[in-house]
């Protein structure tokens, strides 16, 4: 693989200055001749020049704070952007001031005021905070080997023992692409002083984040990939109410309860915990999720008539934290999870592939910014998330 190729941005700016004293040259020109139009191969060289100053700004944008551009396909910093925006995404403000050239003969300048910026409404992006593991950079084979259980047995005095066998098994991730690509034009680039050029950036790795969201709390059932989370799985069963389980057999084999009413009441949440610890499952990072609305619901719902004390308090249910998010719904039903995250590990595979491409493009003027990276979601204890869906009104 041959090594990028880093190029200092003062050398793209000494160029760019040098195209505006020549722009502003044949302008000069045209005017102290009795301001006539301008010739054909002046045209011709302003269009050449104008292009060039096109594939400058971006190359100079793309630069930001580190004083060089990267003339590759692959910006690798931005691998680490990514990484941390899938987390925990954040809300950048974009703001610049205009700066450009005087050009003889113009009009006066009218003024323009671009207020901030507002960001796209987020319906919940909550994979920082559940805490699931997160690895990045994995390359090969990757697996996590499995042993299951064996008992010993109570024996007399010279009795043979009935001979134990060991099931070893393996749990290996299947990594699938995600990618994101957006087009835009050099003149919007231009227009809106590289403000546009700075948001798609931006939106790039919280498109990834909002897809990676929705596919690990999804409840559809329907999804045909593999990158989902645990719900999914469990959603293509049949939900059973609280009421049923009357043997231990039917309670360790449940994991979807059909809540009585549309809001869970403060039992069938709190056995929706008590099923994954039936099965053995050991508290790795528990939690509930939930829509607002539900959250909210429960916030101001009596545990008991006239105990005086709510559902939910303090963000917590009997102190397992409560984390909201609408991608755990669907177009018709309302759902609320719970789950040991700890059993949930999301993993990148090799490197976020972020290339600037103002190549394929050139003949409409534009430039395409792509993201694409290899994700996988695994489910490692299936036993560890329980799943509640609500009574429909």
């Amino acid at each position: 693989m041959s090594k990028d190729k880093k190029v200092s941005v003062q050398q793209y700016i000494k160029r760019r200055e040098e195209i505006v004293v020549r722009m502003n040259e044949i302008a000069d020109a045209a005017e102290n001749e009795n301001k006539r139009e301008f010739t054909d191969p002046e045209k011709e060289e302003l269009k050449v020049l104008e292009r060039e100053m096109n594939v400058l700004d971006v190359r100079i944008a793309s630069a930001e704070k580190t004083g060089y551009v990267v003339v590759t396909s692959r910006e690798a910093a931005f691998d680490a952007f990514l990484r941390e925006h899938v987390k925990t995404p954040q809300n950048i403000q974009l703001k610049r001031e205009y700066t450009g050239m005087m050009v003889a003969g113009a009009e006066p300048l009218i003024p323009l005021t671009i207020n901030d910026i507002l960001p796209p409404l987020e319906e919940g992006l909550i994979l920082g905070k559940v805490g699931l593991p997160l690895m990045t950079g994995l390359s090969g084979d990757y697996l996590w080997p499995t042993v299951g259980s064996i008992e010993a047995e109570v024996a007399g005095e010279g009795v043979e023992l009935t001979d134990k066998k060991v099931d070893f098994g393996k749990i290996k991730p299947e990594p699938v692409r995600v990618g994101v690509t957006v087009k835009m034009t050099n003149q919007t680039i231009m227009q809106t002083d590289g403000v546009a050029y700075d948001v798609v950036r931006q939106q790039l790795p919280q498109a990834m984040a909002r897809t990676l969201n929705k596919m690990m709390f999804t409840t559809s059932s329907t999804i045909s990939h593999k990158l989902v989370g645990p719900f999914a799985a469990i959603a293509k069963t049949s939900p059973v109410a609280v009421g049923t389980l009357t043997t231990k057999a039917k309670r360790k084999a449940a994991n979807y309860i059909a809540f009585e009413g549309a809001i869970p009441t403060y039992k069938e949440l709190i056995l929706m915990r008590a099923l994954a610890l039936l099965k053995g499952i050991e508290g790795l990072n528990p939690c509930y999720v939930m829509d607002e609305y539900t959250k909210g619901e429960l916030e101001s719902t009596e545990r008991t008539p006239g105990s005086g004390r709510m559902i939910v308090e303090n963000g917590a249910i009997a102190g397992v934290p409560i984390f909201t998010t609408n991608y755990i719904n669907d177009d018709t039903n309302t759902y609320v999870g719970f789950g040991y995250w700890g059993y949930e590990p999301l993993q990148g595979f090799g490197q976020q592939r972020f290339i600037i491409d103002p190549y394929t493009g050139a003949t409409s003027d534009s430039v395409r910014l792509t993201l694409n990276a290899d994700w996988s979601m695994t489910t490692l204890r299936p036993e560890a998330f329980v799943l509640g869906k609500c009574a429909v009104e």
